[in-house]
């Protein structure tokens, strides 16, 4: 009998599946070969923009220049675009003490300081100090710029609405309702309001469109198009980075299509075709298993495997706290639609507040994912009693959840996934 494996942190987990069960995908990952200049690629980039003319025809004397950038809870190599770009800005005719470089992190906590000079460098940390802006959704000085077609109404940072232009700095990754990360998220959710935001994300979170790897038709990220236009975000430059975090490739221009581009680019290399929904799903969270980051390849599950069919989970949880801060939010949400509809009024508890929106959006997922599918968790030396409290079946090792599971199923359609964590599922399949 065949043996299959599993990426679990730096070992293969390997198994034999069931008898009468039939492996319909087994996906080996291989990671693509790096350039040895990413310097060189983002100095492409930025010379040959896409859908956009360049820098020079963007900038006039005087303007004032907001530069956003993501924090630290992203990979994006800031300090080596902001080499490239500050002094194509320069040469374009800005001068330096009219640009800000403000921090987008949309709902998370506001960076320390040392976070900020690890992200810029210490050069550019230093060079602009007193012109370094950290976002904050709290603000009462959140400045209405609008209503997109659907009727949010838009509030983002005041120094963003300000600004002559606006530019970004972000990373291209797959994103479980946005499609893709990158683009016009740096405006939405990077520099709104958290009450912008939270209407937002929660109106179109739930919806059979809002997934990973699709952009056309999708609403979540088709409002957040919208609000970058009504930002003003002119010029965007995205990064695409391996599943390690390795410098892939650079793109830029307009905030758009130059992030439509990236996203072809991502897809073709971590796209993912199935050839049917499968009874039973293994999937691994490798290579992002810390914290809330390894519920990432329960996403993917989730597109591939059939309604009330078997998510098999493998993950070290290497920060068991993040889960148990959601398993005791978990416990309070009896209804969840009730629990939704009393976000969306704004009748958000205390709790909550100091939590990003996405942490809400993980207990809204958590307990639709478990109405849905059996997940069952294979972890090595987890509390069991945590696992459980989450709504899933736990296991110390792969023999005995596929002991459990060959006598409740004895013939199902299997899918393998080595490394779910950053894989894109391929859409086509799903009408």
């Amino acid at each position: 009998m065949k043996e299959f494996y599993v990426n679990y942190q730096d070992k293969r987990l390997f198994f034999k599946v069931p008898e009468g069960w039939e492996v319909i995908l087994f996906h080996e990952f291989t990671s693509p070969s790096k350039p040895l200049d990413p310097k060189e690629k983002i100095r492409e980039a930025l010379e040959n923009p896409i859908g956009s003319m360049p820098l020079e025809g963007l900038i006039k004397p005087g303007m004032q220049v907001a530069i956003l950038f993501d924090d630290l809870q992203r990979a994006t190599p800031v300090e080596m675009v902001l080499s490239e770009l500050i002094p194509k800005i320069l040469r374009a005719g800005a001068a330096e003490r009219d640009l800000l470089l403000i921090c987008a992190p949309g709902t998370h906590p506001v960076p320390s300081l040392e976070a900020l000079k690890k992200k810029l460098g210490d050069q550019f940390f230093e060079r602009f100090k007193g012109k370094i802006i950290v976002h904050d959704s709290h603000s009462k000085e959140n400045y209405p710029i609008g209503r997109t077609t659907w009727g949010l109404q838009v509030e983002i940072n005041p120094y963003v609405a300000s600004a002559d232009l606006v530019i970004g700095i972000g990373q291209c990754t797959p994103h479980p309702c946005a499609g893709y990360g990158g683009g016009n998220k740096i405006i939405m959710p990077g520099v709104c309001s958290y009450k912008t935001v939270v209407q937002h994300h929660l109106s179109w979170m739930r919806h059979y469109c809002s997934r990973i790897g699709l952009l056309d038709g999708n609403p979540f990220y088709e409002e957040i198009v919208e609000v970058g236009r009504l930002a003003r975000l002119s010029f965007k430059i995205d990064v695409v980075l391996d599943e390690e975090g390795g410098f892939l490739n650079a793109f830029a221009g307009d905030p758009v299509l130059e992030h439509k581009e990236a996203s072809a680019y991502l897809e073709n290399l971590y796209g993912l075709h199935i050839p049917e929904l499968s009874d039973v799903t293994i999937i691994s969270a490798h290579p992002l298993e810390t914290g809330v980051q390894a519920t990432k390849a329960l996403n993917v599950a989730s597109v591939f495997t059939r309604k009330e069919g078997v998510i098999l989970w493998v993950s070290p949880h290497t920060d068991p706290q993040a889960l148990r801060a959601l398993s005791e939010e978990l416990k309070r949400v009896e209804e969840l639609s009730e629990f939704q509809k009393k976000i969306l009024k704004g009748e958000i508890p205390d709790r909550l507040l100091n939590l990003s929106v996405s942490y809400i959006m993980q207990v809204i997922y958590f307990k639709s994912l478990t109405k849905r599918f059996k997940v069952v968790n294979v972890s090595e030396g987890v509390d069991k009693n945590l696992i459980e409290s989450l709504g899933f079946t736990y296991f110390s090792t792969m023999e005995e959840a596929l002991s459990h599971l060959r006598k409740e199923i004895p013939k199902a359609k299997v899918a393998i996934i080595p490394s779910g964590g950053y894989m894109i599922p391929n859409m086509g399949l799903i009408s």
